[in-house]
């Protein structure tokens, strides 16, 4: 039975290891940001699992795909921004 269990975690020792770096992270930040009042710190929780990535070039693929997804993202509302004017925030159908 024992060797059975050693050769499961031995098998898995890095994933074992990933789970739990990002449960000690996460308690951390989470409280860390709970202390100094932010009721919702989720998105903290989320940008420390996306940064301890093990595998450097995963990492450096979603590193280089979010930063694509904010460029289109910004350079749409600024086309918005641009066509319909800054007060379009509300439409009101008549």
């Amino acid at each position: 039975m024992m060797a059975a269990i050693r050769h499961i975690f031995a098998k898995d020792a890095m994933g074992l290891h990933y789970a739990v770096q990002i449960f000690a992270g996460s308690t951390i930040v989470w409280l860390l940001l709970r202390s100094m009042g932010d009721a919702d710190p989720l998105w903290a929780v989320i940008s420390l699992i996306v940064v301890t990535e093990p595998h450097v070039g995963a990492a450096w693929l979603a590193f280089q795909s979010r930063t694509l997804n904010t460029a289109i993202g910004c350079i749409t509302g600024l086309c918005f921004l641009l066509l319909a004017g800054p007060k379009a925030g509300c439409f009101h159908w008549r």
